[in-house]
């Protein structure tokens, strides 16, 4: 049975001038899901007044641009796979002329 690892903690030099860092939140973004489930997290923990309003705004701002940048992504894939399909269709047809 694996040992239970105890948590890092922050070192000396590591530490906010207040005080210890607070941990690192790491969360799965690299997919429009990903984003848009954060998003939605987000909406329900300003509507239930668990999150302050201006730190909602932020970070709905932050994970929009990152959804903008993800489509941008997406939109790139396809249209070369569309351009990698037309140019086989283009050789086919250019050998039947």
């Amino acid at each position: 049975m694996a040992a239970k690892r105890e948590p890092k903690t922050p070192q000396a030099s590591e530490q906010a001038p207040g005080g210890p860092t607070p941990p690192r939140l790491r969360l799965k973004l690299s997919e429009l899901r990903d984003v848009t489930r954060e998003l939605a997290r987000v909406y329900r923990a300003m509507k239930s007044e668990q999150m302050p309003l201006e730190r909602g705004k932020a970070l709905t701002y932050v994970l929009s641009v990152l959804a903008r940048i993800l489509e941008g992504g997406m939109l790139d894939r396809r249209v070369a796979e569309i351009e990698k399909e037309l140019a086989k269709w283009d050789a086919t047809n250019a050998s039947r002329t």
